[in-house]
């Protein structure tokens, strides 16, 4: 059972995380749930929504995924009526979050964003891609610093992608030529073995999130983890 997630923030209402790199959320359909962030919240009794098939208790209150890769904040409604009131925030794109990336190579803008269309990769049933077939997809980038590191360039960015699209942010930097440090499936082969880095990790962090809650307050959580503490 993971051991090392931190609580960031909590209330009746919600339960904010901090998620580690290499835990995973899980999946109660599937009964993957060992190590995962699912099985650390089934040890907590007041996080227990009952029985049935609905997504509040198929997700044990988890509004939102991380890949088992990525770091960073998580939400968790503690009711039902959390749950459906931040779920429809999701939904309509009320919320606002903010990553950290490192990538590989020197970005042209400092400031930019990619809208394309992001679905199933046909020919790796486990991966996306850019295709006309994907849903619309949005991400904006804002340059942090240029790196030179080992030899090697690097851009630091901080990403806030409009839609949630599965590995959205992870699939426009790859389509971009500037794929992130330590992403093994979208990188590639040929280039992982061709950028040795001084990294052990894939290089994104999910910083903050906000929205404003069912009173009318503006909320905004931010994990204490900064990319740049690896560099």
């Amino acid at each position: 059972m993971p051991a090392n997630i931190t609580v960031l923030y909590e209330d009746s209402d919600l339960l904010v995380l901090d998620k580690p790199v290499g835990v995973s959320v899980g999946d109660l359909k599937s009964g993957d749930i060992q190590d995962s962030v699912l099985e650390w919240l089934g040890t907590r009794t007041e996080v227990k929504p009952g029985t049935g098939v609905t997504d509040f208790v198929l997700r044990l209150g988890i509004l939102h995924r991380l890949d088992k890769e990525t770091s960073g904040v998580m939400l968790v409604a503690k009711n039902r009526a959390t749950f459906d009131y931040i779920s429809e925030l999701f939904r309509t794109r009320q919320v606002k979050k903010t990553y950290e990336v490192l990538v590989h190579g020197w970005v042209k803008d400092t400031d930019f964003e990619i809208r394309a269309p992001v679905g199933r990769d046909r020919r790796v049933g486990v991966k996306f891609a850019v295709g006309e077939r994907g849903r619309e997809s949005v991400t904006r980038f804002k340059l942090i610093q240029k790196l030179k590191i080992a030899g090697q360039d690097y851009s630091y960015l901080e990403s806030m992608p409009e839609t949630g699209r599965t590995h959205q942010i992870r699939v426009h930097l790859a389509a971009l030529g500037r794929p992130i440090v330590g992403d093994i499936k979208y990188l590639g082969k040929n280039l992982l073995n061709a950028h040795k880095t001084p990294f052990t990790r894939m290089m994104l962090h999910a910083k903050t999130i906000e929205f404003t809650d069912n009173h009318g307050l503006v909320r905004k959580f931010a994990s204490p983890l900064t990319l740049a503490a690896e560099f």
